[in-house]
């Protein structure tokens, strides 16, 4: 380890599965698929009424870097 420099390494070996979980009758919300990986976790909430709802969340020790970084 050179002197205030920390090295990454990133393993490209990643388990990822879905849950699906329908909601009741009752609710306005008709199914939700959550999608857990190594670096991670997505969750989509479809509704009766058409609507969808995306919520990404990176886990906090994920290095992650701008798009613009890599033109």
């Amino acid at each position: 380890m050179v002197k205030g420099i920390r090295l990454l390494s990133h393993d490209f070996i990643e388990g990822m599965y879905s849950t699906v979980h329908f909601y009741s009758k009752k609710s306005q919300k008709l199914v939700r698929v959550k999608t857990l990986g190594s670096n991670s976790q997505a969750a989509v909430w479809i509704y009766k009424d058409g609507r969808v709802m995306f919520k990404p969340k990176p886990y906090k020790h994920t290095a992650n870097y701008p798009l613009k970084d890599f033109n």
